[in-house]
């Protein structure tokens, strides 16, 4: 693979993407891309739908298998630091339609995602009013709160986040990165705090400390509306191909660790920072994971089972407990310090922030998927404009403010746990090919393999060796979410990846027309 840039290949002859990211900034997005709704919420609201899953099992496997993945994709993304390095390896390294069809995928999914940020946040804003409105002896605060879980309010509140994160994706990656380290650490150390008052609390005064923060009886009303409307033990007792289908929402709650990867291109010393950031970010979030979904279960069992039931079929008939729209990590927390309501509140606010600081790890993952497209001349030429002076990509931002705006409608009205499946495949899609690709890399693309790491095992390029055992992963896991996405999913994805066939070949179609040929395209890494 040679150095020398044709012009009339790319775009332009450099990028113009600014590396302003250093590893603080690049963990921020590793981490806050993955720890969202998977973790705060899904943790939580999965197991009434496949009825005797162990939801922390799920977790810890899934965990495991993780690991390795992200191993390799901070190898390619250090070896390769280009904006959507998984989108430009993949269609060097595999082949181009293949690599062009992930990074189409990715742009919907990735749509879904902030949807499904967005609206969790909305949703949980208005119970956190509630509560810190009753703490605060406030009407106003509860009024407010209590707005805010109307469909309006959600739909309202989903919207201005969205307007505000792209607002700050707009100002250029040196003052994204310092946004993106503020919303980290806040939820950071509430996460910390989470975990130790679920793991503190002894399982006998949950009832006592639940009923003192939310009421008399509150405790005993998720009960007896989970058993009215369906919860029996014997109907949810473990069972392994329940574990398995549960695991889909594992993977959700996973994925993201790879978003620093799509910002390789504005990382400063990329193959340190992001081999750190990445890889080490995966062994502490599996750690974060692991821990919240054993502590969660242990402390309020199937409680929580019977809270889903309560809340979906029999909402109309809460008269002490919020009627929220789905459970929520930092829900169970608080309510075990009823004596304590500016740490109830802090935690709310913390757990809030999860879900306000994964979107627009998101929204870089579509605005830099189009931007890579279109560098490579298989998107309109105008999505890979960089503004002179903050270096953002500011049409292709704003294309992903509008895909957001999509997905919130989508999330709202169909759910998020469809929309979290549906962005899971076309995410899983894109990693298997990634892993794939990671058996040939050092072969194929041996110049860029040897200025890169370049880790071996007697010989043999440990990318490689790892990418044997990835791929099988990586095949259990789009195997596992693929069985259990219901088929008008399956059936709208195929007819994207079509859509995105026929937009592929004619660009291909149409660079000839132009006299440039699509194989010196793929035949290069973009210049930085």
């Amino acid at each position: 693979m040679g150095e020398v840039i044709r012009e009339t290949v790319y775009v332009r002859r450099a990028s113009g993407l600014v590396r302003e990211l250093g590893i603080l900034e690049s963990l921020s997005v590793a981490l806050s891309g993955a720890i969202g709704a998977g973790i705060n919420v899904l943790v939580l609201q999965g197991a009434n739908l496949y009825p005797g899953a162990n939801v922390p099992l799920a977790y810890v496997l899934v965990g495991l298998m993780t690991i390795p993945l992200s191993f390799v994709i901070a190898h390619i993304a250090g070896d390769l630091p280009r904006s959507s390095a998984l989108y430009v390896f993949v269609s060097r390294t595999v082949n181009p339609i293949l690599g062009f069809l992930g990074g189409w995928g990715i742009i919907l999914g990735s749509a879904f995602v902030i949807g499904t940020l967005s609206r969790a946040f909305a949703v949980n804003l208005g119970p956190f009013l509630v509560l810190a409105g009753r703490a605060a002896k406030s009407d106003s605060l509860i009024g407010a709160g209590q707005f805010l879980m109307t469909d309006a309010g959600i739909l309202i509140t989903s919207f201005i986040m969205l307007l505000t994160f792209f607002i700050v994706l707009t100002l250029g990656a040196r003052v994204y990165g310092k946004f993106m380290d503020i919303v980290f650490i806040i939820p950071l150390i509430g996460f910390v705090i989470n975990l130790i008052l679920l793991g503190i609390t002894p399982q006998g005064s949950i009832k006592a400390l639940y009923d003192a923060t939310w009421g008399t009886g509150a405790y005993d009303e998720i009960v007896r509306l989970g058993v009215k409307y369906g919860y029996t033990p014997e109907a949810f007792a473990f069972q392994w191909g329940a574990t398995f289908s549960i695991m889909s929402a594992a993977v959700f709650a996973y994925q993201g660790f790879e978003r620093a990867a799509y910002v390789a291109g504005e990382v400063k010393s990329p193959k340190k920072t992001i081999m750190y950031s990445m890889f080490g970010g995966t062994i502490l979030l599996f750690v974060l994971y692991s821990l919240t979904a054993i502590l969660s279960w242990r402390c309020y069992g199937d409680w929580i089972i019977m809270y889903n039931i309560a809340i979906t079929k029999g909402v109309k008939e809460l008269l002490i407990n919020p009627p929220a729209r789905s459970p929520f990590v930092a829900h169970l927390a608080a309510s075990l310090i009823p004596g304590i309501p500016a740490l109830q509140i802090f935690l709310y606010i913390a757990g809030l922030l999860w879900l306000f600081n994964t979107p627009p790890t998101r929204f870089l993952v579509a605005s830099r998927t189009m931007f890579a497209m279109s560098f490579d001349r298989f998107l309109p030429e105008k999505v890979a404009y960089v503004h002179p002076k903050t270096g953002s990509p500011l049409v292709a931002d704003t294309i992903s403010f509008i895909l957001g705006i999509i997905g919130i409608i989508f999330a709202h009205y169909l759910g998020i746990y469809a929309a979290a499946v549906s962005a899971t495949l076309f995410d899983q899609f894109l990693l298997l090919l990634v892993m794939i690709g990671a058996l040939i890399y050092p072969f194929v693309k041996e110049d860029a393999w040897k200025a890169g790491y370049r880790y071996e095992y007697k010989g043999v390029p440990l990318i490689t060796i790892i990418g044997i055992v990835t791929v099988a992963i990586q095949f259990v896991i789009y195997y596992l979410c693929v069985s259990t996405t219901v088929i008008t999913a399956l059936t709208f994805g195929a007819i994207w990846y079509g859509i995105g066939a026929i937009v592929f070949a004619y660009y291909y179609w149409k660079n000839k027309q132009r006299g440039i040929d699509p194989n010196l395209i793929f035949g290069e890494i973009p210049p930085a």
